[in-house]
């Protein structure tokens, strides 16, 4: 093998083609190449040619001439193997994060064949993500619509009232409980306290200054929550309904342990 192949080889080996090679090394050896040469080199129209050599100027291994745009001038050889060098390990970095990325989805499925095939639970049993804190909404009103015995809400300062609370006075019509867990800290969370308790729902106020849950749950069968990242509201962590009897019980068990240490509105 002489030098000529070897070069080309290695080329190769950054992901160059033997073209790419036979063009730049031409250049290199006669300082510089016009486009009728580097198309006889090539086989290809002029125009085509000038694609491939406006391709290798991208990738930093020629440039055109100041004086002559017909003309490529070759990139010093050591600059264009540390080009060739930077385009390789870019694209070897790009595969890492898709290799990476398979990975992470083949765990995540892996976990969820062993839950259903060894445990018996299906993730879908467990969560179901809603879109958007209108889905959640809309899933809330469905919610309601559907009580037979009791909705226990936990809520911050209740803005979003006005969204449930036709299906609220139904439901409370049908002889469902309603108990309401929030904060009352303005003049909006106090009116909106006020219209839970016309309606006859049980309103208490939290002792915590601010809790990141937001959700509902309807006869201890149906649960649609969110969780906030940040006490300004601005952020959620995506919404979600379930129906599983454990992470229904957690809520339950939570909200009632903090309703009996939250204070009554009045």
């Amino acid at each position: 093998m002489n030098i000529d192949e070897k070069i080309s080889s290695l080329f190769e080996k950054l992901g160059f083609s033997k073209l790419e090679a036979k063009l730049y090394l031409r250049a290199l050896e006669k300082s510089s190449l016009n486009l009728e040469e580097a198309a006889a080199i090539t086989g290809s129209s002029v125009d085509e040619t000038r694609s491939a050599l406006e391709g290798m100027e991208a990738k930093g291994l020629v440039k055109p001439s100041p004086e002559d745009h017909n003309v490529y001038l070759p990139v010093n050889f050591e600059d264009a193997v540390n080009a060739m060098l930077r385009l390789k390990v870019e694209e070897l970095n790009a595969e890492l994060e898709g290799l990476r990325s398979t990975a992470s989805r083949l765990k995540s499925l892996l976990e969820a064949f062993h839950a259903e095939r060894r445990l018996g639970i299906k993730p879908e049993e467990l969560l179901k993500p809603l879109g958007s804190l209108k889905d959640m909404e809309l899933q809330t009103v469905k919610m309601v619509s559907e009580a037979t015995k009791e909705i226990d809400i936990f809520t911050a300062g209740f803005g979003w009232l006005d969204k449930v609370y036709e299906e609220l006075a139904s439901a409370r019509s049908r002889g469902v409980l309603i108990k309401v867990l929030m904060r009352v800290v303005d003049e909006e969370s106090k009116r909106a306290a006020e219209k839970l308790k016309s309606i006859g729902a049980e309103v208490r106020v939290q002792r915590e200054p601010w809790y990141p849950l937001r959700g509902t749950i309807v006869d201890g069968r149906k649960l649609v929550f969110l969780i906030w990242a940040t006490e300004h509201k601005t952020t959620y962590y995506r919404p979600h309904y379930t129906e599983n009897e454990g992470l229904i019980r957690v809520f339950t068990e939570s909200f009632h342990k903090r309703w009996e240490e939250a204070n009554p509105f009045s």
